[in-house]
């Protein structure tokens, strides 16, 4: 049984959740064909080191603002005509719902930084703080599976090793805690598999002053594509 089946069987995790949309940007009309014609979102390009990416893995965000941003449409910003016409007039936002989900996991850098963030509140100058149990329990978990040197990266809060952490938890953390991870810190989701999309959305550089930075206004701006020629 994948995670997701796991995940939507739980009555504990909000109906929010459940029903949460996750978006895949790209700033150029080449890619934006590409995933189009295909009818899937694609494994990134691998990399090399410490950025490399899990393999067999795609990335999707549940944040509008950041696949915006991949999508170089920043909401709020203005665009004179020679940028325009050097970039391209259109960025592109995948949609992806819930149905298209089938086997997910939390974004390796999110699990890092979530270990992070709760050594921090933990072991920080908030004394009055105190972590629930579950959030206790994934710290110590998690700390007895690093290694000092990884240990010492989260000590330091250093924001590089998230990735390089979140995989090493990943691969050692019990479903139930993984799950745990998703209730908690579901925006940005790795899905085993290639993912289909729900639909696309085009959005006119020259009006992406007109956008509020939130995005909360981005159906009302934004164009849908409901042809491979409405991709120009």
């Amino acid at each position: 049984m994948g995670i997701t089946t796991q995940l939507l069987e739980i009555t504990a995790i909000p109906d929010t959740y459940k029903d949460h949309i996750f978006y895949y940007g790209v700033d150029s009309v080449k890619d934006a064909l590409k995933v189009w014609r295909q009818g899937f979102i694609p494994f990134p390009k691998q990399r090399k080191g410490k950025a490399a990416v899990i393999p067999g893995r795609v990335y999707v965000t549940g944040s509008l603002i950041k696949a915006a941003n991949f999508a170089n449409i920043p909401f709020g910003s203005v665009w004179n005509k020679n940028r325009i016409r050097s970039v391209g007039r259109y960025g592109y936002v995948f949609i992806i719902g819930r149905e298209n989900l089938v086997d997910i996991y939390p974004n390796e850098a999110v699990v890092g930084r979530f270990l992070q963030k709760a050594y921090d509140l933990q072991y920080g100058d908030r004394e009055d703080f105190k972590l629930s149990d579950d959030a206790m329990d994934f710290l110590m978990y998690s700390w007895d599976v690093l290694n000092r040197r990884e240990q010492t990266a989260v000590i330091r809060d250093e924001a590089e090793a998230a990735p390089v952490i979140g995989k090493k938890l990943l691969n050692n953390l019990p479903d139930n805690m993984i799950l745990w991870i998703l209730n908690h810190v579901g925006v940005d989701l790795s899905h085993e598999g290639e993912i289909s999309f729900r639909t696309l959305f085009r959005v006119d550089r020259s009006k992406l002053d007109t956008v509020e930075e939130d995005g909360s206004n981005f159906y009302d701006i934004a164009e849908r594509v409901t042809s491979e020629d409405d991709i120009i």
